[in-house]
């Protein structure tokens, strides 16, 4: 009996690394700094989306990103309106709910995801462009 629950044991271990590794494999997101995003962005292009508030967002700015609020309750059906084929370009303030909404799209199928590290705090700490909408 006790060599049972061993051998359960051990198989049951098995079994959640490997649905851990499934799941990580899964998610397609990377996590690159803003010069690293900046690079990749311009030279693959893709759908470049800011999932902070609308405030945030008319505040500044990466140029041609659109909003798309982590915090609006549609969320989810956005996501449902954009090709999971193409290379999403994700920010949010400062890179906490980035890989929140990367995981909710990894489970819709989203394949390329990449993450501004640090947010638009580090975005603009690296010196690079913004537009502010609030002249």
């Amino acid at each position: 009996m006790k060599k049972v629950i061993q051998y359960a044991a051990v198989a049951l271990m098995f079994v959640i690394a490997g649905s851990q590794a499934v799941m990580s494999q899964g998610s397609k997101a990377t996590t690159v700094s803003p010069k690293e995003f900046q690079a990749q962005w311009a030279k693959y292009d893709g759908f470049l989306m800011d999932i902070r508030t609308p405030e945030e967002y008319m505040a500044a700015s990466i140029t041609r990103a659109k909003l798309c609020s982590f915090t609006d309750p549609n969320f989810e059906a956005i996501l449902d309106m954009l090709d999971k084929g193409t290379t999403i370009y994700m920010y949010d303030q400062d890179g906490k709910n980035s890989a929140k909404a990367a995981e909710m799209m990894a489970k819709k199928g989203f394949t390329k995801v990449v993450i501004l590290q640090g947010g638009l705090d580090a975005w603009k700490k690296a010196g690079l462009e913004i537009k502010n909408m609030k002249k």
